[in-house]
Order: structure tokens, then sequence, then C-alpha cells
């Protein structure tokens, strides 16, 4: 007996548990004194313990958490940046991961040259960057800043670039982890309507942010981590 496939922008995580190592020591003198002692100087330290979690195609969800939540790994996880220790992982589609927004601009690149690498990055042609290239400008607001390294951008400025490419992708998943804290009110309110528009479309679309009333009023559903563990 057949099934469907799985629709575009599906995300299905069962039993997800990802640890990092942790180092007891912080010098060599510690190193010496550890191995003397016979105590081990590393540790296996989870960040994800047994996480399942279902978002379906043209979902809005929201995810809250204190700070080593484990927010941030669980998007690495989505976004196969990193991988799971233990569990399944099923994400059908283009995934789009607004985890750093500066991430991929190099900062001796000018603007028009970082549009073209983080594109690339995020999987576009050259000629579909070509044909979206005055979009992303206009929305980043950096059109008399294209041809100045990114050096000289402020942090607000390097952001909006990241996160204007970022919703240029024609992604089917779109993860935005705290990148509404950047920017100004405005460009702020212009992420979230850009983001409106996306879902209208049909993108799945996470957010995480501290802000717990922007979460509340943009994802139907909410989630709360803690300690590594969905508990609401």
């Amino acid at each position: 007996m057949s099934t469907a496939a799985p629709r575009r922008g599906s995300i299905v995580l069962r039993g997800v548990t990802k640890g990092f190592r942790a180092y007891h020591a912080r010098s060599v003198k510690e190193t010496l004194i550890r191995i003397t002692r016979r105590q081990p100087l590393t540790e296996r330290r989870p960040v994800l313990m047994g996480v399942d979690l279902e978002v379906a195609p043209g979902e809005r969800l929201g995810i809250l958490g204190r700070n080593g939540a484990g927010k941030s790994t669980l998007f690495r996880i989505i976004s196969n940046i990193l991988h799971a220790d233990r569990g399944t992982v099923e994400v059908t589609g283009r995934v789009s991961p607004l985890i750093e927004v500066t991430a991929g601009i190099v900062i001796d690149m000018t603007g028009r040259e970082n549009i073209g690498l983080v594109a690339a990055l995020l999987g576009l042609s050259r000629r579909q960057v070509a044909e979206r290239f005055d979009t992303i400008v206009d929305f980043a607001g950096i059109r008399d800043f294209l041809d100045t390294p990114a050096r000289y951008y402020s942090s607000g400025m390097q952001a909006r670039l990241g996160f204007s490419v970022g919703v240029h992708v024609d992604a089917d998943i779109l993860l935005v982890d705290e990148a509404l804290a950047v920017g100004d009110a405005e460009f702020q309110a212009k992420c979230i309507a850009k983001m409106e528009e996306l879902s209208e479309l049909g993108v799945t679309i996470i957010v995480v942010s501290h802000d717990e009333r922007l979460v509340r009023s943009f994802a139907p559903r909410v989630v709360t981590i803690a300690d590594g563990r969905i508990v609401a």
C-alpha cells in the first residue's frame, strides 16, 4: 500500500536528543591535576532531550524559552547545520535559517558582493539573484551603500541585509531566531509584514523570540522549551 509523500514545508521530529562536549579543565595546570587524579577531562552535556514536534506545511509556530533552553540548537538541527545524536528528523522543503542574520556576510566585501554570496549559500542561482537583486536591496534599504564594504555598515545595516536575502529565496520553511530584535521599530514592522505575506503564500514559519507578546501575536501555536524539553 503506497503512502502520500510529505508536503513541502513539513517538519517531524521524534525523540530528538543532542548534547555537546564540555571541558572541565581551563588550563594546562588543571588538565595535569585532573589527569593525576584520574578525573575525566570532559563530559557530555545534554542540550535537547527527547524532543517530539510536528509542524504542518504553512503553519506559524512560535517557540519561547530562556537562554540556554535549547531553542537555537533545535533550529540548527532543523536546518541540517547540526545532526541529532539520537532520534529522527524529517524536514521536507527548502529551509531559510535566519538564525544569525549576519552569518555569511564578509565584512571586506561590498553589499553588492555579499548579496550574491549569501543568496548563493541559501541556494539561489546567479539568474535568480539577478532577478531579485533590486527587491533585496530596496527591502534592506542599503542602495546608497551597495558598493561600500560591509565593514563600514552598522550592525543594523548588516542585519537588514542578511534578513532581506533570507526572505527572498523562495523557502518552504523560514526559521527566525531573534532576527526581529535587530533594527528599529519601522524595520521590525516591515519584517512582520513580509512574514505575513510569506505565510499567506503557504510558507511554514517558526519564530523564536524573548518577546512573548510578539510571538503570540504572530503565531497561533506556541511551544515552550525548558532544559532541553518541550514543557508546554
